[in-house]
């Protein structure tokens, strides 16, 4: 079997899935988007096709779109990420017309209804009234999936909460299934029982969207009771990311959308113990042993002041955090789950 992967590496997830298809023997092969913070690993690249403004742009796609044609001639399966990666979706297109099996993996921002988020998130609708340019788009997110919808797409979700976005009827079948990542990659390195004065780290790659606020205002209100250091950095490379999570004690997810992301998956496999909001409605959904602290901004100063104290919490937590992303999250038993629906008629 033969898979390709386009166009986004969001969250390096067509990296980790290129290492997890190679290693049960499929024969996978990456085409990216070049993007100065997402990885290339694995995977080649094509300049952003949609970046120039000249009146000469489409002549300028024509060696892209030549590659991706090609490799979509080669491949028996096409797994896309986002969205298409040619003007028009020629790309899916032609797919279709050559009667590819056809793969669309949806991330969050893509297909999130606000219409829908808003009924039961309260603080999705806080941050979009207070910030109406930060709202997705119903009409967006109807293009998107009409589109792979009716070349005959197999929709692929990364977590419960998404699934509530998908457009009934639309596509061959909706699958869930987590992020991976290359566990080989990620040393853990569990926070030390003596570590009284522990590091905090949260790194919001949209700080509004990820809560920051409530994070800052939370650690504004610890510091004079309680000793810790804390760091938030936002559009940083994945390897300086990578860096700052294995340094700390402690890591803060987001807390406004309801579901946790590749950074705390990241974070529990480098063995560290996480805070993130998750939906109530959706908690019984994900495995019963996930080990992230489910904690509401209302909760959150309460939280970190009981992890923050207690350094013994931090580091059990910190390792059913690993065995949990082993168990869930390995790109090379998801790589199984993908092959099934690889295979699915």
């Amino acid at each position: 079997m033969r898979v390709l992967l386009l166009p986004h590496n969001i969250a390096s997830q067509i990296s980790e899935t290129i290492i997890g298809l190679r290693h049960i023997k499929i024969d996978a092969r990456g085409m990216v988007v070049q993007n100065k913070i997402q990885s290339h690993e694995n995977v080649e690249t094509i300049p952003p096709v949609y970046s120039s403004q000249s009146s000469f742009r489409y002549l300028k796609a024509i060696p892209s779109a030549i590659r991706i044609f090609r490799a979509i001639l080669w491949a028996d399966v096409i797994h896309w990420h986002f969205e298409w990666a040619m003007p028009a979706a020629l790309d899916v297109l032609c797919a279709k017309l050559f009667k590819k099996k056809i793969v669309i993996e949806f991330h969050g921002s893509d297909i999130r209804f606000p219409s829908i988020e808003v009924v039961d998130n309260p603080y999705y609708s806080e941050v979009i009234r207070l910030h109406p340019e930060l709202r997705d788009s119903d009409e967006n997110s109807i293009k998107r999936q009409n589109i792979f919808g009716r070349a005959g797409a197999i929709a692929i979700v990364p977590y419960p909460a998404m699934l509530a976005h998908i457009r009934p009827n639309l596509f061959r079948s909706v699958n869930c299934v987590l992020h991976r990542i290359d566990l080989d990659k990620y040393v853990p390195q569990f926070p030390q029982v003596n570590q009284n004065c522990p590091s905090i780290a949260h790194m919001p790659s949209r700080p509004l969207l990820k809560g920051t606020q409530y994070v800052e205002k939370s650690l504004f209100e610890l510091k004079n009771d309680l000793k810790f250091n804390y760091q938030i950095n936002s559009d940083v490379t994945h390897k300086t990311a990578t860096t700052l999570i294995q340094n700390c004690d402690l890591y803060l997810d987001q807390f406004i959308l309801g579901s946790y992301g590749v950074a705390s998956v990241e974070a529990m496999a480098m063995g560290k113990p996480v805070i993130c909001y998750i939906k109530p409605a959706f908690k019984g959904l994900y495995p019963t042993d996930l080990p992230i602290v489910a904690t509401s901004a209302e909760e959150l100063q309460k939280n970190l002041r009981l992890l923050i104290a207690n350094p013994q919490l931090r580091y059990d937590i910190g390792q059913a955090s690993r065995k949990y992303v082993e168990e869930y999250h390995d790109t090379r038993k998801v790589a199984l789950e993908l092959q099934q629906i690889y295979k699915s008629k």
